[in-house]
């Protein structure tokens, strides 16, 4: 039995839920395409610019990464974790089950540890497929997760699945918890880009490659799979669209 620490991106977002409900897209469906995701973020951006200028407030852009909750985990994985840790970088949490049905881990269940602002224990899905919103529960149902921790925000949704062995607020709770006391055997990183602002993509690889740092054996390659969303066309089609809404609205 090892110890997995899942690290889902959409935590370290500065931002409340209310926030987030505001503007940030509906989510719940990572099944749409890249082009597609990509296309209802830069209208969520123009909306909100919109709304910060007419209504005052915050827009997308002005959220930003925790960087007191980002330099926790580094305290945190510096703690506990082992000479053979390793890490994966994913752009979906529904992976995690790949990563603890094959290989190595596929030998006996295990411990996760995750830090999420969603607790994925949802029912979301009738077929029995694993997504992203479910993973935790259906692992769990099925024997390859023994115990879930859940690390969320302080306004995040409360859990009603009776299954998560222990909920943390924070992951300065975490540091001396005994989930944890057994040292880390992996760390499962995923973007969660239908919950993550593009404009946070940076942030998103610094911290990878901050974790990758602290560790004596990582594997970074999925990060280069991952596709960059932010950039100069990007924030030009945002203005374009932004422009268009205000010649409607004069």
């Amino acid at each position: 039995m090892g110890t997995i620490l899942s690290i889902d991106w959409d935590y370290f977002a500065d931002a409340t839920a209310d926030e987030r409900f505001e503007l940030f897209p509906d989510g719940g469906n990572e099944r749409i395409s890249a082009s597609l995701q990509n296309i209802i973020w830069i209208s969520r951006y123009a909306d909100s610019i919109m709304n910060a200028e007419m209504r005052g407030g915050k827009g997308i852009s002005d959220i930003s990464a925790d960087r007191d909750e980002l330099e926790q985990l580094y305290t945190l994985i510096e703690k506990h974790k082992k000479r053979g840790t390793k890490m994966s970088v994913h752009e979906s949490h529904k992976a995690i089950a790949d990563i603890l049905t094959k290989g190595k881990f596929a030998d006996s269940s295990h411990d996760v540890v995750n830090i999420d602002f969603h607790s994925d224990c949802y029912t979301t899905s009738d077929d029995g497929d694993i997504n992203c919103g479910n993973w935790g529960s259906l692992l769990s149902k099925q024997g390859v997760i023994d115990k879930l921790y859940w690390i969320r925000r302080d306004d995040s949704d409360d859990d009603e699945s009776g299954i998560i062995e222990h909920t943390y607020c924070g992951i300065q709770d975490l540091l001396d918890s005994p989930a944890l006391q057994n040292g880390i055997d992996y760390i499962f990183i995923c973007r969660s880009a239908v919950w993550s602002p593009p404009h946070l993509d940076d942030a998103f690889i610094n911290m990878v490659l901050n974790v990758n740092s602290i560790l004596d054996n990582s594997d970074i390659r999925g990060l280069y799979n991952l596709v960059r969303r932010w950039d100069s066309e990007v924030m030009g089609n945002i203005d374009a669209l932004a422009n268009q809404i205000r010649g409607i609205i004069r």
